[in-house]
């Protein structure tokens, strides 16, 4: 009797021995070193490595940073941004994708755990990774992969897998344990960036029970155009812990401003939330111009377009357009900023040099019910206000 006690406690005793130490994560490797391809910044929250350059040695060329930056907080319910910039490998096929182990289980599986990838970056391009923290996430202290993978079409980006050339950087983030009583904000659902949007327009937002209480009753608020509408209304539902829910507001919303409309979404708790960090959502909701009328022509005199307009390399076109209508001309375009009809070399101040009108693009839509003009339409431009119009490709959708 006593041999067979012994067998069973010394099993025991290996069980407990074996469950009660951190499991590894895996350890990706490549076949060959970076040439370029690598992570060169990581920034989240506290993590703030830039210019970090090429690190490790074959096979891996890994780096677990755990604990060079510190355990950046996460909120449940939250969205964040993470900014990254790829090394310098010139061609479009620096890839960099990121994880987070949300359910603590030392791996990166779950699907909902690959928080975002940005693809085809060029040499030091920086870009920008937005993800939202699941309610679900265990609270504690985790690892956040984020890895380099070369190559023009990667079919299966994987935490794990080995790889031809690139770098993987392991970080710390905390993701803070829930509070009692607690509703937070996560999204605007809808509208989206649409044309024509009206002065009666529905607004829907998901909201989240961050807590770990059951939430009877909660109060929820907009702003839109900084008071051109609002709404404060009452719901009166049921929203388990860590779950979510989705509103659509009695109170309709004027989203018929030409261009960028600016909202804000909350909620609270009667008598108390206490968790305000995640309460509040700030969106823009682009309504492009409808033209309906024919030949439209915009000659960007006024300096304040009516049109959502961007730039493909990030700065606002609005602003270029603005720059150069000030410039005193009086028919148009104007780049020197002349007068009349004037044209010669533009000069290379700040504006010019940051918002190259080559990268422009303006967004409008077409209201083609118009059976006419269905056989196809023309985009021209005018430059140089010589009546010399020139045709250019124009992107439909």
């Amino acid at each position: 009797m006593k041999k067979i006690l012994f067998i069973v406690g010394l099993l025991v005793s290996i069980h407990q021995f074996s469950f009660g130490q951190a499991a590894p994560y895996c350890l990706p490797t490549y076949t060959n070193s970076p040439s370029g391809d690598y992570i060169n910044t990581v920034q989240l929250g506290t993590i703030n490595n830039s210019n970090s350059g090429s690190n490790g040695s074959l096979p891996n060329f890994y780096t677990n940073d755990s604990s060079a930056f510190g355990c950046t907080q996460l909120n449940p319910g939250m969205t964040y941004t993470m900014t990254v910039q790829c090394g310098t490998w010139s061609s479009a096929s620096n890839n960099i994708y990121a994880w987070i182990d949300y359910n603590h289980d030392y791996t990166f599986q779950n699907p909902a755990e690959k928080i975002g990838q940005v693809t085809n970056m060029v040499g030091n391009q920086t870009s920008t990774i937005t993800f939202t923290v699941p309610v679900t996430a265990q609270p504690g202290n985790t690892r956040m992969r984020v890895r380099e993978i070369y190559g023009a079409n990667v079919a299966s980006p994987d935490p794990c897998n080995n790889f031809g050339f690139g770098e993987v950087e392991d970080y710390c983030v905390g993701i803070i344990a829930p509070y009692k009583d607690d509703i937070g904000t996560s999204n605007l659902i809808s509208p989206t960036n649409d044309c024509g949007l009206s002065a009666s327009t529905a607004v829907t937002a998901s909201f989240f029970n961050g807590g770990t209480d059951t939430i009877y009753s909660f109060n929820v608020f907009y702003d839109l155009n900084n008071g051109l509408s609002t709404a404060a209304e009452v719901v009166n539902d049921t929203i388990l812990p860590r779950s979510a829910y989705l509103y659509t507001f009695t109170t309709l919303a004027n989203f018929s401003t030409p261009g960028p409309n600016n909202i804000s979404v909350w909620a609270s708790l009667t008598p108390a939330d206490s968790n305000a960090l995640n309460d509040t959502i700030h969106k823009t909701v682009n309504n492009y111009l409808v033209i309906n009328a024919f030949p439209f022509i915009e000659d960007f005199e006024s300096g304040s377009l009516s049109i959502a307009a961007r730039t493909s390399n990030g700065f606002a076109a609005q602003s270029f357009i603005n720059y150069m209508a000030a410039k005193n001309s009086t028919n148009g375009f104007n780049m020197t900023g002349g007068s009349g009809g004037s044209f010669s070399t533009p000069s290379l101040g700040t504006e010019w040099t940051i918002n190259q009108p080559s990268s422009s693009t303006l967004d409008y839509c077409i209201d083609a019910t118009d059976t006419s003009l269905h056989c196809g339409m023309l985009l021209k431009f005018d430059l140089k206000q010589t009546a010399a119009w020139n045709e250019v490709n124009s992107s439909f959708r």
